[in-house]
């Protein structure tokens, strides 16, 4: 008996007709399905737009605020990996085993005989990390004051001076 009447569910659904594909008409992409819903609904897609006004305008404020946010992050982040720089510029012109760059927000600093320090900007999670071939990978988020390891509470410039000389 239930499987009869899934058949015949069935066989109505497949006799009815096909629902016409509404496309955008310049990029040739299907519309997103609330947009679709609202046209066959009103004849139009207003209700659909209204939504995604109100969606974006309650988003807005938020956006922004993380935006301006994530612009104090990069600054500092930027001024720290400046202040590093040099410093490293200065051991590198000290020293002749030593090579130091900073570009597209990485900084890396090469010792000949003990390795490469790579530090760069983790925009996303706000923190700078570090891989060090002394002490592995770091993390460091700024607590206002100052670059601080995510995990022990040490801070960047303590790590620096241990492990390259670097004074900050």
């Amino acid at each position: 008996m239930l499987l009869r009447q899934a058949l015949s569910r069935t066989r109505q659904a497949l006799r009815r007709p096909q629902a016409r594909r509404i496309t955008h008409r310049e990029e040739g992409r299907k519309l997103p399905r609330e947009m679709v819903a609202a046209m066959t609904a009103d004849g139009d897609a207003s209700s659909y737009f209204e939504s995604m006004r109100s969606r974006v305008a309650a988003s807005g404020a938020t956006r922004a605020a993380s935006s301006a946010a994530g612009d104090d992050y990069v600054a500092l982040a930027d001024e720290a990996l400046d202040n590093i720089l040099e410093k490293a510029d200065e051991l590198s012109d000290a020293r002749d085993d030593v090579e130091c760059e900073l570009s597209s927000g990485v900084l890396t600093l090469k010792i000949a005989g003990t390795g490469t320090w790579v530090l760069n900007k983790q925009v996303p999670n706000r923190q700078l990390w570090l891989s060090s071939p002394l002490s592995g990978p770091c993390r460091y988020e700024y607590d206002g004051e100052k670059w601080t390891h995510t995990r022990d509470g040490s801070s960047l410039a303590e790590l620096l001076e241990r492990e390259l000389g670097l004074i900050m």
